[in-house]
């Protein structure tokens, strides 16, 4: 029940800010799909109970579907960026995502610098 309101919340800022509804409807998607995997591996869609091991084990998770580079980022990217805006609007206490990097967390996806696939 948080985690949805916080996600309406998180989408209802974007969509302020001028993101297309393209867009939000993939930030949408992509939070859902990062709150399932937190359901399945900790038991927990809780946005106060996310810890950075959560998004750590997402990125290992992506990388192992071995999902296309800039799809996979673009999920990371979009899970971190509603960690910090949940935790910028005090409705977590820390930012579970600090200190991380989309890009580096599924590089494993990349092959000299180039996309795999």
């Amino acid at each position: 029940m948080f985690a949805e309101q916080g996600a309406r919340e998180y989408l209802a800022e974007v969509r302020k800010r001028g993101c297309t509804s393209v867009y939000e409807r993939q930030k949408n998607r992509y939070i859902d799909e990062f709150l399932r995997f937190c359901e399945k591996t900790s038991k927990t869609t809780n946005p106060k109970r996310i810890t950075a091991s959560d998004l750590t084990g997402y990125g290992k998770h992506l990388e192992k579907q071995k999902q296309n580079y800039t799809t996979a980022r673009t999920k990371m990217l979009i899970a971190i960026q509603w960690c910090r805006w949940l935790a910028a609007t005090k409705k977590i206490a820390g930012d579970p995502s600090e200190g991380m990097n989309a890009s580096a967390m599924v590089s494993g996806l990349r092959k000299d610098g180039k996309e795999k696939g």
